[in-house]
């Protein structure tokens, strides 16, 4: 793996296409962390030469405790995860395939070739408060 995907949660040009969605806090957060989710687990799938759809919770806390990136990462902070956060991160990074795999489904693509644009335009169709309506 090249890019180190634990260098960031997200890059400002990220975060600001994020918020100019102009979608309500709780759907931003919720697209912020699909965005995040999905790079990771493109990532591991990249890694280890899976499916997204095929990663569960053991390759991916195998993955994430044995990441030279992210112990790294976590050096640099002055932190640790304990088994508490990792299966916490484990859950939190794996619900994030539901609304991902819809996002991909929707576009015709697979997960792995699935990206933020796409991400953000089937959040916005989801949740966006008009999105649909005729206007008047």
């Amino acid at each position: 793996m090249t890019a180190d995907p634990f260098a960031n949660l997200l890059s400002l040009e990220e975060v600001s296409a994020i918020e100019a969605t102009l979608l309500p806090a709780r759907d931003r957060f919720s697209l912020r962390l699909a965005a995040y989710s999905l790079r990771l687990l493109q990532a591991l799938a990249a890694d280890q030469q899976l499916a997204i759809a095929a990663i569960e919770a053991p390759q991916l806390q195998t993955w994430l405790q044995q990441s030279p990136q992210l112990a790294e990462a976590l050096k640099q902070q002055g932190l640790t995860v304990d088994q508490s956060f990792l299966n916490f991160w484990t859950r939190l990074l794996l619900s994030a395939k539901q609304p991902l795999s819809q996002a991909a489904t929707t576009a015709s693509i697979s997960l792995e070739q699935l990206d933020l644009a796409t991400v953000i335009d089937w959040y916005r169709q989801q949740f966006q408060p008009d999105a649909g309506l005729p206007t008047a």
